[in-house]
């Protein structure tokens, strides 16, 4: 059993709110909010109810709050509401001006919560549930009304919201490895349960004792392994030359931004060499026989290792050859706590 996780509840949650639609008794835009403490099933809705929202949180506030795209919206509505805030300025801020969250709700650090986003960070909450064979339930009530609800359209809202929340649920058994291993993290770290609200990355920060920097702007500065052979291509390095000298002039552009990339065939495979990496496939491939495929256990860690390519925000690589090594040791012997390891090395 997890330490961090001992007597802790996990509390699945969505808000809706209409910016427009003033509720005649608060005099405020109209919101609701489900709940459903995962143990039990236990669903508790919330309308327009201030007090019950606030009562809510002094109950469940050391507990575990999940959700869709809750570090994105539903943590900042729920922060805001408790603050006194209007949830309908909290929703057009955030959707319609994408502001950040912490930038609207100036006092969030007053109000804190244990949360955990389940988001793919690729996918809509629709587009999952369709994966998963789920009814896809939209709501019949649009976002923008602007008049009160009616009882037959709160209803319909509520229906709705609670359909959100149980798909969560079901989202969160699939990505179930995804919550295990940040939990896994703070277990073996000895961290508190506050931190399981952090990013992947900003974990792996505070585990290994990055120190926040203050850089110069070299992030095109590449520098080269001196073991490296480019006889057959030296076109790859010619383009990461051309960017690090700002003489590489693109072709394609996305969204009105250049893309910083460059295609050749590389053993007969077409090949896209961009800033993030690289990507080889023939198209429609098809083979009949034995097909091999190969894999390095902690390839990039191993890179980063051999090659003093550890980030200058770290005094030292030690900690991060320690969580490489042992992962290592624990994926051989199948313990599935390689999973914690491997999200705080990235690889």
């Amino acid at each position: 059993m997890s330490k961090v996780l001992e007597d802790k509840k996990l509390i699945f949650m969505d808000f809706e709110v209409f910016s427009n639609s003033i509720h005649p008794d608060t005099g405020q835009p109209y919101w609701m909010v489900v709940f459903i403490e995962l143990s039990s099933m236990k669903k508790f809705t919330i309308k327009n109810d201030y007090e019950k929202l606030r009562w809510f949180y002094r109950v469940y506030k050391d507990d575990i709050f999940i959700g869709y795209n809750i570090r994105g919206y539903d943590q900042w509505i729920m922060k805001g509401l408790l603050l006194g805030q209007d949830a309908g300025y909290i929703t057009k801020q955030i959707i319609e001006e994408d502001k950040k969250g912490s930038y609207v709700v100036r006092n969030h650090k007053s109000v804190p919560m244990n949360i955990f986003d389940v988001a793919t960070g690729f996918h809509g909450l629709k587009q999952l549930e369709a994966f998963m064979g789920s009814r896809i339930k939209e709501s019949d009530v649009p976002f923008d009304i602007d008049r009160p609800l009616t009882q037959e359209e709160e209803n319909e809202v509520e229906e709705y919201c609670t359909h959100d929340v149980t798909e969560t649920i079901k989202v969160y058994h699939k990505r179930i490895s995804a919550f295990n291993a940040q939990v896994g993290l703070l277990d073996m770290f000895d961290l508190p349960i506050e931190h399981i609200s952090k990013t992947s990355a900003q974990l792996t920060a505070l585990i290994l004792e990055a120190e926040k920097q203050d850089y110069k702007n070299d992030e095109f500065d590449f520098i080269y392994p001196d073991t490296y052979r480019l006889e057959k291509y030296p076109q790859v390095k010619e383009f990461f030359d051309s960017i690090k000298n700002g003489t590489f002039v693109p072709t394609k552009f996305e969204k009105g931004k250049p893309k910083i990339e460059i295609e050749i065939e590389i053993a007969g495979v077409p090949t896209v060499y961009a800033l993030g990496g690289l990507h080889g496939a023939i198209k429609n491939y098809m083979y009949e026989g034995r097909i091999y495929s190969l894999d390095v256990a902690s390839l990039y860690p191993a890179l980063i290792l051999e090659y003093g390519l550890m980030s200058r925000a770290c005094e030292s690589d030690a900690k991060f050859r320690y969580i490489r090594d042992e992962r290592i040791v624990l994926k051989k012997v199948k313990n599935p706590l390689q999973e914690a390891l491997k999200l705080a090395i990235k690889c």
